[in-house]
């Protein structure tokens, strides 16, 4: 049996447009697997703390963060039955690496064993210089692998894999949506075969739980030895999910399999699975309504790169071409913001809460100007007599730019008056 070499945990690159409680968390998976304690299983624990969570103070010329994670495990009788603590004072050589300019983050594993029952885990981060705590559970079944002849171990999403002599060197993908994983994504598990099964078949399966659809089967023969046996299976990343949660599952059976994967007269000799999203973190209002923030998109994008994402079958596929244009754009790809992205969008939210006319704030020639531009650093406003009612704003921005709006009917409506029209776009600088 191969050796685990676990080098490094990647968390995908989201868009940081999101709700608050994505834009501040942390992750953590787990891993159980056989123990040789006939009463207990063994519990891997990993765990992802992104530097941008975290609040660093400069000491002397490095920058240091404190912080702690509190983990507790209570059973199905609401029981605490086991806990631990990490704790953990990361250190940066700059500012910007502090806030996670280059994808920074702090890693924290533990081991440990776990008695047979259902349970949650409780994570709790408590940041000890800013005060900020984060709490995620999750909840998770532990069983007595000893008590059968068969069995498969939980399974444990990678973002990669390789075989390097006796060990894999695995990467392991803790947080369970996969839509930003273009290239696939790797599905790790053991088998545990006590002297019984030498050839198996196992089936790996996505189903949405939505609509109940399969998005992908695939079924390959194995043979395998006596004891332990480490797997895994690559899934796709060319998969149609739609949006909401899917289940992944792993069936081992003994007998013969379809070329498509469908079972003729096969017995099951053991399952496992999980739940895995594919939804953008960006926000919930761009999911629901997807068309109107491509239309959103007239200060930044051409009109052929708004038809491009327009022409997506689905609302899943213009989303993902949604974020494929954004990803470019982003300053910081190796991190969980997108600087750009998040800009564009405060404007367009401020937009229509102070420029609101006849027609939404962000499609008045002043929601224009301030979402291509930003706020000007002075603002000028005078009427001609007191007989008129036209009224002139002046928006006065540092490097030599002046806009000026004519309000002719004394209701607020400002349009461009010069220039007459703006054809620039929004460009984000830090």
């Amino acid at each position: 049996m191969k050796n685990i070499l676990l080098i490094t945990i990647i968390i995908c690159a989201v868009f940081s447009y999101t709700a608050k409680a994505q834009q501040n968390t942390f992750f953590f998976d787990i891993f159980i697997t056989k123990s040789v304690d006939n009463d207990s299983s063994n519990v891997d624990f990993f765990c992802c703390v992104p530097n941008q969570v975290l609040k660093f103070v400069k000491q002397g010329n490095i920058y240091v963060a404190d912080f702690s994670i509190n983990i507790s495990f209570i059973d199905i009788e609401n029981n605490k039955t086991n806990s631990f603590e990490l704790k953990s004072k990361p250190q940066e050589n700059s500012f910007e690496e502090s806030q996670g300019i280059n994808g920074n983050y702090v890693l924290l594993t533990e081991s440990f064993k776990l008695s047979t029952s259902n349970y949650r885990i409780r994570a709790l981060l408590k940041d000890n210089l800013s005060g900020k705590e984060i709490t995620i559970s999750r909840s998770f079944s532990v069983i007595n692998y000893n008590a059968f002849d068969f069995s498969i171990s939980s399974i444990l999403l990678l973002s990669g894999i390789e075989e390097s002599g006796a060990e894999y060197i695995i990467t392991p993908y803790l947080y369970d949506n996969v839509s930003f994983l273009n290239e696939g994504y790797f599905v790790f598990f053991e088998i545990y075969n006590d002297k019984k099964y030498n050839k198996i078949n196992i089936t790996t399966e996505v189903r949405n739980n939505d609509n109940d659809k399969v998005i992908y089967n695939t079924a390959i023969t194995k043979e395998i030895d006596t004891g332990t046996t480490q797997l895994y299976v690559k899934i796709p990343g060319d998969l149609k999910y739609g949006f909401g949660n899917n289940t992944l599952k792993i069936t081992v059976t003994e007998g013969i399999i379809g070329a498509t994967g469908v079972e003729n007269d096969v017995k099951i000799l053991a399952v496992a699975n999980r739940s895995i999203r594919s939804i953008s973190t960006i926000n919930d209002r761009i999911i629901k309504d997807i068309d109107k923030f491509i239309r959103q998109l007239k200060y930044i994008a051409t009109d052929k790169q708004m038809d491009t994402i327009r022409r997506g079958e689905t609302d899943a596929d213009k989303l993902r071409l949604f974020e494929i244009f954004w990803k470019v754009l982003d300053p910081t790809p190796h991190t969980e913001k997108n600087e750009a992205l998040e800009e564009y969008y405060k404007r367009i939210d401020y937009a229509n809460e102070n420029f609101k006319a006849y027609q939404e704030g962000w499609l008045t020639d002043k929601g224009q100007v301030y979402i291509i531009f930003g706020s000007p650093l002075n603002i000028e406003r005078t009427n001609n007599s007191l007989s008129d009612n036209r009224t002139f704003e002046r928006w006065i921005y540092g490097n030599g730019r002046t806009i000026v709006f004519l309000d002719v009917s004394g209701f607020g409506d400002f349009r461009l008056y010069s220039p007459s029209i703006i054809t620039d776009k929004f460009s984000f600088e830090f």
